[in-house]
């Protein structure tokens, strides 16, 4: 018998690859990416029962000042916790596209000079 090997496939982004915990991917990448701790009211996790479509619908809420403003909807889920990975992987998913997009550094034209320092600002600005 010959045995598969995924070896070959094309892998998904890190971030992506295992979405059995998006939650905590997601609250990894956003702390990464604003290089601090996330205050309570950035991330903002609402959860209704839908009787229309039987099941947890959760909303995020994502404003993350300069890097992430937006709502992610689940589907409707028997349980809590899937509707709420439902949502957190729909984000995850947004905010790696953007990230894609997003410059990597300033334009050279915004860029301070090398040679500046505190002290020559100071100098340069104050009487």
């Amino acid at each position: 018998a010959t045995s598969f090997d995924p070896s070959g496939l094309p892998q998904a982004p890190e971030a992506v690859r295992n979405l059995a915990n998006a939650k905590g991917r997601l609250l990894e990448f956003l702390i990464k990416e604003v290089r601090r701790p996330l205050d309570e009211e950035e991330v903002v996790w609402n959860f209704e029962f839908s009787l229309k479509e039987s099941g947890f619908v959760v909303s995020l809420n994502l404003n993350v000042e300069g890097w992430a403003v937006g709502t992610f909807i689940s589907g409707a889920f028997s349980r809590k916790k899937e509707a709420e990975q439902d949502a957190a992987k729909q984000a995850l998913l947004h905010l790696q596209k953007i990230k894609a997009k997003r410059p990597q550094s300033l334009p050279a034209t915004l860029r301070l000079p090398t040679d500046i320092t505190v002290e020559t600002l100071l100098e340069r600005y104050l009487p």
